[in-house]
């Protein structure tokens, strides 16, 4: 499983498509089109497999990784996260990996690092998916993300259930039951670390304070919002959206917060088509 040591942590990281990168030698790369996906923040790599396998199919490199606290990374735990920190570890691991630009893709707490890294780093983004992405903090999304951390102190699986009903429609969750009770079993094997470093990435996020980047955003941007996201809208998306230059904006109906696992398909879609636009290949 490649890793790549980052600072103070290993960071987990995924590569597919053509083009890919030798990780023992990883020259040559700059050229080609890379995909990167930036994980929610109770994601993995393994979240956007079928929505990566969209991109692969199409031609385009892609770039998975587990940020810092997250399941396969280092916990990284005697430092407080911050997004600015996943910015800074994302743009070590691209300049290790010898990638001049990627395509950033990031949905909730990866698209909330992608503000921040697209405003710092223009030269080095292509362009921008936002997925359920806000850029600031409201009351509703404090009092989920809060209710979460206190779930986390009594384990994984609390911490499971407690963020089901805010991650899912209704409708998914009545037709996923299974699935959802299989993947609460796998939550029961995390390691005691899982959840200590949870709440660490809860207090990143309570400390959103991002729109007065988002003027400085430069790249194309596609906005996506789920109809059904109960704490990042589609009122959220377009407050996004009116603030930065040029950008673009759709709505997926049907979906709850994690549109990303609920219709990748439609995700991969929408996004294809927008890099599509934007891109060399």
């Amino acid at each position: 499983m490649p890793r790549a040591t980052i600072a103070d942590v290993e960071l987990y990281f995924e590569l597919h498509g053509e083009g890919k990168i030798d990780t023992q030698q990883a020259s040559g790369a700059a050229g080609a089109d890379t995909v990167a996906f930036i994980n929610g923040i109770a994601m993995t790599v393994q979240s956007w497999q079928p929505v990566r396998e969209r991109f692969v199919d199409h031609g385009f490199r892609c770039l998975l990784h587990d940020c810092r606290g997250q399941l396969r990374s280092g916990k990284s735990l005697h430092r407080p996260f911050s997004l600015q920190l996943h910015a800074a570890d994302f743009l070590a691991l691209i300049d290790g990996l010898s990638i001049d630009r990627v395509h950033l893709v990031g949905t909730s707490y990866g698209a909330e690092i992608g503000i921040l890294f697209a405003a710092a780093y223009p030269e080095r983004t292509a362009t921008l998916t936002l997925i359920a992405c806000a850029s600031e903090l409201d009351s509703l999304m404090r009092a989920a993300a809060e209710s979460w951390s206190i779930a986390a102190d009594c384990g994984a699986v609390p911490l499971f259930r407690c963020m089901l009903p805010w991650a899912y429609s209704n409708h998914y969750l009545a037709q996923n039951r299974e699935l959802l009770l299989a993947q609460e079993e796998a939550m029961s094997h995390q390691p005691a670390n899982y959840c200590a470093a949870f709440k660490q990435l809860v207090e990143a996020f309570l400390q959103l304070d991002l729109s007065a980047e988002l003027s400085r955003i430069q790249c194309p941007t596609l906005i996506i919002a789920a109809e059904q996201d109960l704490i990042k809208g589609p009122r959220i998306g377009r407050q996004i959206h009116n603030n930065i230059a040029g950008s673009e904006f759709c709505t997926l109906v049907g979906a709850g917060h994690a549109v990303v696992l609920e219709q990748p398909q439609q995700v991969a879609e929408r996004t294809v088509q927008f890099i599509h636009r934007h891109c060399s290949c």
